[in-house]
C-alpha cells in the first residue's frame, strides 16, 4: 500500500509538535506492516533532510502531482494551508481517497479565531476539502466531538508516544514553595492565557505564600531574549504587561526553553498547568507525564477527562472561577500526597506509550480502503 502524507512541517527541526509526531507516526507504520511504502511530501521550502528518515522525503518544488497517480491514501496533515489545494482537486479528479488528520485545527474553538479569514476560508475551500475526505482523523474521542464537523465520518488514532530516556521524579515532596510550571507557547486566544490570568487575579494571596508560578514559552518565535523583546511579539508582550499588573513575585515569565533543560524544568516541577481553548494531544502534558509530574488541564486539551479519571492532576472547565477552584484544589491535594499523583502521572504515560499507533492506524486506513 502507498501512502502520501502531505504536510508543512519542517523536517529538519528537532522536535516540537508535528515535527514530532508526524515522522515517529510514519515510522511506526513502516515498523508495523512490511507492505507499507510511506512518503512525507513537504509542501513548503526544500531543506536537506541529510537522510533523517527511514522512508522517503519529498518536495512540491520538484514532484509532480503525476506522482500520487498510484498512491492508495493520501493523508493531509492540518487543515490551513492553501498549498494543499492542487493536491486535493488532484486526489478528486484521480478518485484517490484521503483522510484529514485535524491536529487540532478543526475544533469550534480553532475556528472562531480569525472568524472572518477563516469563514473566507471554509467557504472557498475547507467546507468541500472536509465533505469529500474519506475520514477525518482525531487523537481522542474528545478532540472528535469537539469539531466543527461532528457528523463526518472519522477514525481516533493517538499522537505516537515513545518511552523516554529522561528519568521520572516519582518521589513527591521536598519542595518549598509549591512549583507549577507552564511550558507552552504563549498564545493568550488558543493556550486560555486570558482566563489564567483572571484566575490568577482571584487567588493571589494563596500564590503569594507558599506557592510560586514559572512561565516559560515562545511567540511567534522560538528565539526571544526576555531582555529584548521586539514589537511583533504582541502575546508576549501583553503577557509580560498582564505579570506587572498581578505585581507578585512568585509568578514570572522567564521565556523559551528546550531539551534537556526543559525536561530539567519539567521532571522539577510539582504541577503541570496548560489552559489551552483548542489542542489535539499535547506533546507537552505526554512530557510532563512522562517525568512523574501530575497536570493541571482545561478539557480543551482534549486530555482533561483521561487524566482526571487515572488520578493523574485535574481538569476544570475555560472559565476563571473554575482555573481558580482547579488551582486550589491542586495545590491542596498534592501537597497532601505528593508520591500518589506523581505515581499516576507516570502510569498514565506508561499506558498511552504502550499503545501500538503503528498497528491501530494502518488498520483504520485499510478499513477506510475497504469501505
Amino acid at each position: 500500500m502507498k501512502i502520501v502524507h502531505i504536510s508543512d512541517i519542517d523536517a529538519t527541526a528537532l522536535g516540537g509538535g508535528m515535527n514530532t509526531v508526524i515522522p515517529e507516526l510514519m515510522r511506526r507504520q513502516t515498523a508495523a506492516d512490511d507492505s507499507i511504502r510511506n512518503f512525507l511530501l513537504l509542501v513548503g521550502k526544500k531543506k536537506d533532510t541529510n537522510g533523517r528518515y527511514p522512508f522517503p522525503v519529498i518536495y512540491r518544488s520538484e514532484t509532480p502531482l503525476r506522482f500520487l497517480r498510484d498512491a492508495d491514501l493520501l493523508v493531509f496533515h492540518s487543515v490551513y494551508n492553501l498549498r494543499f489545494i492542487p493536491y486535493f482537486f488532484y486526489a478528486i479528479a484521480q478518485g484517490i481517497p484521503y483522510v484529514i488528520v485535524s491536529h487540532g485545527g478543526l475544533s469550534r474553538a480553532a475556528l472562531r479565531r480569525g472568524r472572518l479569514k477563516k469563514g473566507l476560508f471554509a467557504a472557498i475551500f475547507l467546507n468541500r476539502f472536509v465533505a469529500k475526505a474519506a475520514a477525518l482523523c482525531f487523537t481522542s474521542d474528545d478532540e472528535q466531538r469537539n469539531s466543527a464537523y461532528p457528523d463526518h465520518p472519522y477514525i481516533v488514532v493517538p499522537n505516537p508516544i515513545s518511552i523516554g530516556d529522561y528519568p521520572p521524579r516519582l518521589n513527591g515532596g521536598g519542595t518549598d514553595p509549591i512549583r507549577i510550571v507552564y511550558l507552552s507557547k504563549i498564545d493568550f486566544y488558543y493556550k486560555g492565557l486570558d482566563m489564567l490570568l483572571d484566575a490568577l487575579h482571584s487567588v493571589r494571596d494563596v500564590l503569594a505564600g507558599n506557592v510560586r508560578i514559572d512561565i516559560y514559552g515562545y511567540g511567534n518565535s522560538k528565539e526571544i531574549n526576555v531582555d529584548n523583546i521586539p514589537p511583533g511579539e504582541k502575546d508576549v508582550l501583553r503577557l509580560i504587561e498582564a505579570l506587572k499588573e498581578l505585581n507578585l513575585a512568585s509568578v514570572e515569565y522567564h521565556g523559551p526553553v528546550f531539551g534537556t533543560e526543559k525536561m530539567d524544568i519539567l521532571q522539577q516541577s510539582d504541577i503541570y498547568l496548560l489552559t489551552s481553548r483548542s489542542e489535539a494531544m499535547p506533546l507537552s502534558i505526554t512530557e510532563a507525564l512522562s517525568v512523574g509530574t501530575p497536570c493541571l488541564v482545561s478539557y480543551g486539551t482534549n486530555m482533561g477527562r483521561m487524566i482526571e479519571t487515572r488520578g493523574a492532576g485535574w481538569a476544570v472547565v475555560l472559565d476563571k472561577e473554575d482555573i481558580a477552584r482547579g488551582l486550589l484544589t491542586a495545590i491542596r491535594e498534592y501537597s497532601s500526597d505528593p508520591s500518589r499523583f506523581r505515581r499516576a502521572a507516570r502510569a498514565l504515560y506508561e499506558e498511552n506509550a504502550s499503545v501500538d499507533i503503528g498497528r491501530i492506524s494502518i488498520a483504520q486506513y485499510k478499513d477506510i480502503l475497504n469501505r
